[in-house]
């Protein structure tokens, strides 16, 4: 069996980011970063009887990924504080766009139906993931 030789570049993914008058540069998550970024994740969700049974502080893993992936001018990663107090906005777009040039976006697609009006959200009662069409949302 033959197999083609894997080759991959150290560089991460660079975007200068521009918030207010200071300059950023949003990189593409390290395999450190991924790691603490699931485990905040994993952290944030309780299981009972295997089964999804709550889930707390999820929230806490966007700005932490964000805080992660962004570095000042000197090269030296700004602080979840400083994320913290970006406005909603501008936190979800760092959020998202780290997610997507370090692949972590996968997992959220394999949790996505084929149809447009679809999403995954999770129960408020019991804390299961549940799809919702938005057609039939609220109309129990």
């Amino acid at each position: 069996m033959s197999h083609e030789a894997l080759v991959f570049t150290d560089e991460l993914i660079e975007i200068p980011v521009t918030i207010g008058e200071k300059k950023y540069t949003l990189k593409e998550a390290s395999g450190d970063t991924v790691v603490r970024y699931k485990n905040a994740i994993t952290r944030a969700t309780t299981f009972k009887d295997g089964k999804l049974s709550s889930v707390s502080n999820i929230n806490d893993s966007e700005p932490l990924l964000v805080s992660l992936c962004l570095f000042q001018e000197n090269g030296l990663p700004v602080s979840l504080t400083l994320v913290r107090s970006f406005k909603n906005s501008t936190l979800e777009v760092l959020f998202d766009k780290a997610k997507e040039i370090s692949n972590l976006d996968q997992a959220d697609e394999e949790d996505k139906c084929e149809h447009d009006k679809c999403q995954t959200k999770f129960c408020s009662n019991c804390g299961e993931k549940v799809r919702v069409d938005e057609d039939t949302e609220g109309n129990d």
